[in-house]
C-alpha cells in the first residue's frame, strides 16, 4: 500500500511527511492530480485558514481529483487540521466558501467566551466519545493529541461518526469518520506516540 501526502504549500507538509514515513515504507509527495495515482491512502495536511487552503488546492490542480477518488471510494482519506476542515461542506473563515463537500457540516470559530479563553485553542487536550472510531484503536482512556485552531467543523452528516474534547465548555469535533473518509483537527505530528498510532491505525485500514 502506498501512502500520498498531499504538497500544495501547507505550512507542515515536512513535518507530516515524516511522521507517515516513520510508519510506513511506501510513501510518495502528491503535487498534481496524476501523483495519485498508486495511491490506495492520502494524507491531506493543512495550516492556515480554510479558503487559502481552497485556492490553493484549486490552483495545483488536485482538488477535482482528490475529491472523486475519494467520493468513489477508491482512497482512503485523512484530512490533518485544515485538511479536516475542507473535507466539510463550508467553511465561515473571513468569508463564506465552499469545502470539498465529503462531509456535510459547516466549519465556524468555536464559541468559547473570550474574556476567560484564548482562541486559537493551543495545547493538548484529551478526546472523549472514542467509541468503535477506526483511526482510535489500540488506544487505552482518553487519549490526548496537541491542537492548534480557533475553527472547528460542526457535522451535520448522520452517516459520520465524530469524536471531541472539550475547550472553554464547547464540545469541540476533534476528530470525524465517515466509510473511507477521514479527519483530524488535531495534529499528529506532533501529538508523539498516540499520533503516530492514530496514523499506523489509519493506514492499516
Amino acid at each position: 500500500m502506498t501512502t500520498g501526502v498531499v504538497d500544495y504549500g501547507s505550512g507542515n507538509f515536512a513535518s507530516v511527511w515524516n511522521a507517515v514515513a516513520a510508519v510506513s515504507g511506501d510513501v510518495k509527495r502528491v503535487a498534481r492530480p496524476e501523483d495519485l495515482g498508486g495511491c490506495s491512502h492520502v494524507v491531506l495536511p493543512g495550516v492556515g485558514a480554510f479558503a487559502a487552503a481552497m485556492r490553493k488546492l484549486e490552483k495545483t490542480g488536485i482538488l477535482e481529483a482528490l475529491s472523486a477518488e475519494a467520493a468513489a471510494g477508491r482512497i482512503q482519506l485523512l484530512g490533518i487540521c485544515v485538511g479536516m476542515q475542507v473535507l466539510a461542506s463550508r467553511g465561515l473563515e473571513f468569508e463564506e466558501c465552499r469545502g470539498m463537500g465529503l462531509v456535510k457540516g459547516t466549519v465556524e470559530a468555536i464559541s468559547v467566551d473570550r474574556s476567560r479563553f484564548a482562541l486559537p485553542h493551543m495545547g493538548w487536550n484529551s478526546l472523549s466519545d472514542l467509541g468503535a472510531a477506526p483511526l482510535f484503536r489500540h488506544m487505552e482512556g482518553e487519549p490526548s493529541f496537541y491542537f492548534v485552531h480557533s475553527f472547528h467543523l460542526k457535522c451535520e452528516d448522520p452517516d459520520a461518526r465524530s469524536v471531541f474534547c472539550e475547550y472553554g465548555g464547547v464540545r469541540v469535533t476533534a476528530a470525524v469518520s465517515k466509510g473511507n473518509v477521514h479527519g483530524v483537527q488535531f495534529h499528529p505530528e506532533k501529538s508523539q506516540d498516540n499520533g503516530l498510532q492514530l496514523l499506523r491505525n489509519f493506514i492499516a485500514l
